[in-house]
């Protein structure tokens, strides 16, 4: 349905490889602003590292009582107690990780520019699906999703939608009433002064 309330922020961390770090960075972001929930990536193929940043990072973000969500690696999510799954697949495997985790536990898809993609994710079971780049990457890899899909998502289905990728004031501000999430991620850890891009990045939300 059209957002009578401004998007909540959905932030997203790099891929971890130097946990101390990044854990001394998030906490700066969550403590600063509101985040609605964080998604966890990580470079590591490894079951010890990957359990142990996760818990690093879950153990900071509980004390803010925000949920976390792991990217693929849905295996682990009852196992540590996590909120549940982003797939970065479209949806493909949804059915198959829903079957596993059962029902009391978020299954995120992502589905790049695709109103289709997306469709067959929230048939499948999604809790929210995820859209995006909102501009050309600088690959020019990826065709740009539109905001027109946002607008008629918001008129037409319920489930929740993310924007995510490449996202900028004037893209943001577009998307005010149409997108119940603004996913936030390399946008501000690529950045010189991450805290200052941050905030800089979400004044179309702060000025609505």
């Amino acid at each position: 349905m059209l957002n009578s309330t401004l998007p909540e922020i959905y932030l997203i961390t790099p891929p971890i490889t130097d946990s101390e770090k990044f854990l001394h960075k998030l906490q700066k972001v969550i403590e600063k602003n509101k985040i609605s929930c964080v998604r966890l990536r990580l470079s590591s193929t490894k079951d010890t590292e990957i359990i142990n940043t996760t818990l690093l990072v879950k153990k900071l973000l509980d004390r803010w009582n925000i949920p976390l969500l792991i990217e693929n690696h849905y295996k682990i999510v009852t196992q540590l107690g996590l909120h549940g799954v982003h797939l970065t697949n479209g949806g493909q495997s949804i059915s198959k990780v829903r079957q596993d985790l059962g029902t009391n536990y978020i299954i995120g898809a992502f589905c790049g520019n695709s109103k289709h993609k997306a469709l067959i994710a929230a048939e499948n079971g999604a809790d929210y699906v995820s859209i995006g780049p909102l501009a050309e990457t600088k690959f020019g890899n990826e065709e740009k999703a539109s905001i027109e899909t946002f607008e008629w998502w918001s008129e037409v289905i319920e489930i929740p939608i993310v924007a995510e990728g490449n996202l900028d004031q004037r893209t943001i501000k577009a998307l005010l009433k149409y997108s119940d999430f603004i996913a936030i991620g390399n946008e501000i850890w690529d950045a010189d002064d991450f805290e200052f891009k941050f905030n800089d990045l979400l004044l179309p939300l702060t000025q609505a």
